[in-house]
Parts: structure tokens; C-alpha cells; sequence
């Protein structure tokens, strides 16, 4: 387990009186991703404020209807990614926050339940099953920081199409292991001699994601790992 701070009066926006805070410990699973959100909430009426509130979640599953519109008025304004130092040093934390940068909603069209692709500056999530079958799947991104709403930035095309390229070669990779997390968390960490020594983790350019494309598939034409 590892535990984070959480603030009752953080949920419910005005709720805490001056600095009066209710502070309190809560655990967490180790492996779980968990994501820390601020929602934009709208007025109850006419003469009302716009207020935030903050949830701490597990499930992006849960999040869907206000990332893709469907809950009107609402939005998401950011999602943290917390993950788990599992280091017992004394002077590192036992959570680390990191961004959450894009969302990507994965439909197999069969009835199933929708995937999720979370992509963080602490890594990347995967919601749904490891079954070889992402490539298939319809997508749609629900949220991405970079080029959309309040939090764009000005990403460049050649930035844009990089982040795409990122994408589609995680995906690859996903459905080249299947259901092998751990080999495949354990390759994606690995320097490689065809990558000019790096690890697909530490991979910037888009040249260098069109070279790993092409190594992963070579790796499925071969089943060489």
C-alpha cells in the first residue's frame, strides 16, 4: 500500500473555514494507478459562480462522460497521474504527481468495454484487457493538453505528429506482448543497439519512434524479442 495526504475540505469547493483543514491518510494498492482531478463545475443558477471540486479516482472509465461532453456544463480542467515510490528511503515521498497529457478511448465495436490509453509525464496507464486486439480498435482522444481548450500550447505540427507516432508504436508494442506486462514493461526499459543505444522510454523524435515502428516490426514478422 502506499498513502497520500487528502484534504476533506478539497472536495467541495468553500468548504473549509480559513485555514482550517481536515486532514487524513488514505492507502492505496500498489500497482493502482489512482488520478487526482479538478472539475469544472457550472453554476446552480442564474446568479450563481462556476465552482472546482477535486476527486481522487481510479477509474477513467468513470471520468468518460465528462471528458467526452456528455455531462453539459461540466469539464475537466487537469488529471494527475499518482504513482507509487516503492523506494523506503525517509527522504523521497511516497507518491509522485505527474500530468496527464492525453486520453485516448479504445472501442472494439463488439459490445466489449472501452479501453483506455493514459499517457502522463510519470509514464503511460492502461485501462482493458492486453489481448493483442488495440490495433483494431476504433479511437477517439477524449482529452489532450497540447492541442486542445484552455490548456493548449503551441506545439508545433512537427511536434503533433511526433506525439502520434508515440502513440501508435505504444499500441504496437502493447499488441506485440499481449498479456505480457512484465516483458513488456521490461523491454520498453531496456536499452537497445538498433535504437542507437536507448531505451524506447527515452525516445524523443519522431525519427527515432519511426525507427522503433519499424524494429517492433520486424520483432512481429520474426517473433524474435
Amino acid at each position: 500500500m502506499f498513502q497520500t495526504n487528502s484534504d476533506d475540505a478539497l472536495s467541495v469547493a468553500g468548504c473549509h473555514d480559513g485555514n482550517k483543514k481536515n486532514w487524513h491518510c488514505v492507502s492505496h494498492p500498489i500497482g493502482m494507478p489512482w488520478f487526482y482531478v479538478r472539475e469544472h463545475l457550472p453554476a446552480d443558477n442564474f446568479l450563481g459562480s462556476p465552482t472546482s471540486k477535486m476527486i481522487m479516482t481510479s477509474s477513467i472509465g468513470g471520468l468518460d462522460r465528462t471528458l467526452s461532453g456528455k455531462n453539459k456544463g461540466r469539464r475537466i480542467e487537469k488529471i494527475q497521474l499518482i504513482t507509487a515510490c516503492i523506494d523506503d528511503s525517509p527522504l523521497k515521498p511516497d507518491s509522485q504527481l505527474g500530468v496527464v497529457t492525453r486520453i485516448t478511448r479504445f472501442n472494439s465495436g463488439r459490445g466489449e468495454a472501452p479501453r483506455y490509453l493514459v499517457e502522463s509525464t510519470e509514464g503511460i496507464v492502461l485501462d482493458g484487457p492486453l489481448d493483442g486486439a488495440w490495433g483494431r480498435c476504433k479511437q477517439k482522444v477524449l482529452m489532450d493538453v497540447f492541442n486542445s481548450g484552455s490548456h493548449a500550447t503551441a506545439s508545433t505540427d512537427e511536434d503533433r505528429t511526433t506525439r502520434e507516432v508515440q502513440k501508435n508504436v505504444i499500441i504496437q508494442t502493447v499488441d506485440l506482448f499481449q498479456d505480457n506486462v512484465g516483458k513488456a514493461c521490461e523491454w520498453w526499459a531496456r536499452k537497445n543497439p538498433q535504437l542507437g543505444n536507448k531505451a524506447p522510454k527515452d525516445l524523443i523524435t519522431e525519427e527515432e519512434y519511426l525507427l522503433l515502428a519499424d524494429l517492433v516490426g520486424r520483432i512481429e514478422r520474426n517473433a524474435l524479442i
